[in-house]
């Protein structure tokens, strides 16, 4: 289930000495990640190309609407990844993301993947947040 959340909130979480600052997705957005995610199982994600890719580009999606900032992100030469975004319509409305640039310095070390998992779990209910 998802989580309403102060659109302004965001926690800072650290991934393999980066932190990262992850907010929420739009609830519309989310549906959408979830309609993509219900349409393979994990059992057979070893089994197709295209299960791969439908999760990889989740991962990326969750990055992409998810981060809201990062620190400790340095290229190979010592020098600090900036943190940009784009704009993106989506829902009548723009939204402020992630840029494919950044995302790109996310993905050596599977980097996005962890940043995935956070965004996610920032974004839906434990057990224990449903029964209250």
């Amino acid at each position: 289930m998802f989580k309403t959340i102060n659109p302004k909130k965001s926690k800072e979480v650290e991934i393999k000495g980066a932190k990262i600052l992850i907010g929420s997705i739009p609830y519309q957005k989310f549906l959408e990640f979830r309609a993509q995610l219900s349409s393979f199982s994990r059992a057979d994600i070893k089994d197709t190309k295209e299960n791969a890719l439908i999760l990889y580009n989740a991962h990326i999606d969750f990055c992409k609407w998810g981060v809201k900032g990062h620190d400790d992100i340095v290229f190979e030469d010592g020098t600090p990844v900036p943190f940009k975004t784009s704009k993106i319509k989506f829902d009548d409305k723009e939204f402020e993301v992630v840029s494919d640039e950044t995302i790109q310095t996310y993905i050596p070390d599977s980097l996005y993947v962890e940043i995935a998992g956070q965004v996610l779990n920032y974004n839906m209910l434990t057990g224990a947040e449903e029964k209250n």
